[in-house]
């Protein structure tokens, strides 16, 4: 009778043990793989993922995937340069003295507009300024020098809107940067002192909430 009464206790003391664990911090049960609640269950090989709608996820913004990468989707992929048009003339045997040239296209400047208030870069503006970048990237013109000038639209103090464009152009220039342009972009402030339209109303303003980019 006495070792049925040592085995019970033994199995009571045994499941309040087991009770107090799984409720204590430390007893956290570990999550399968790639399933999560927080950031904490996203560790592999000692590597930092981001929990995202229950899975684990390697990326959340370009930072997380370093150069000459880009996060997709959630995951870090290799960047690749656009496809260029190759125009080459036809030219009759005896009048060849040259190799065919292939005509790299122009890497046009991305407008960047801002919302009211804001200096973040958009999610259209940061694609606009990578396809900028692989354009750059593929003429070999990473290391041109730049000022990247910010601007405002008319409201608000003129102190405040110096401050507010010279918040843009440093978002604006450390994207680039982050992005992969090898030079460090000078930045300035025009404040609402150089507005492209002068009109009052929201459709003009925000055409004014801008960064330029100068040489």
């Amino acid at each position: 009778m006495k070792k049925s009464d040592d085995l019970g206790h033994y199995i009571l003391a045994l499941a309040v043990a087991l009770t107090l664990c799984m409720s204590a911090p430390g007893c956290k049960k570990e999550m399968p793989w790639p399933t999560c609640d927080t950031d904490e269950d996203c560790v592999k090989d000692g590597k930092q993922y981001y929990c995202i709608n229950g899975q684990c996820h390697e990326c959340l913004k370009l930072s997380d995937c370093g150069p000459d990468r880009e996060c997709l989707n959630y995951k870090c992929v290799d960047l690749e340069p656009p496809e260029l048009p190759i125009a080459v003339k036809p030219i009759p045997p005896k009048k060849l003295k040259k190799e065919a040239v292939i005509e790299l296209p122009q890497c046009n400047i991305p407008d960047v507009r801002f919302d009211f208030d804001k200096y973040d870069i958009r999610p259209v503006e940061a694609g606009l300024l990578q396809q900028w970048i692989s354009c750059l990237r593929a003429r070999g013109e990473l290391a041109q020098e730049w000022i990247i000038n910010g601007h405002c639209d008319e409201r608000g103090t003129t102190e405040y809107n110096l401050h507010l464009g010279m918040k843009r152009a440093q978002e604006t220039a450390d994207f680039v940067v982050n992005s992969g342009l090898d030079s460090i972009p000078s930045v300035d402030s025009g404040g609402e002192e150089s507005p492209i339209c002068n009109d009052h109303c929201e459709s003009c303003w925000k055409l004014n909430r801008r960064a330029e980019f100068d040489r």
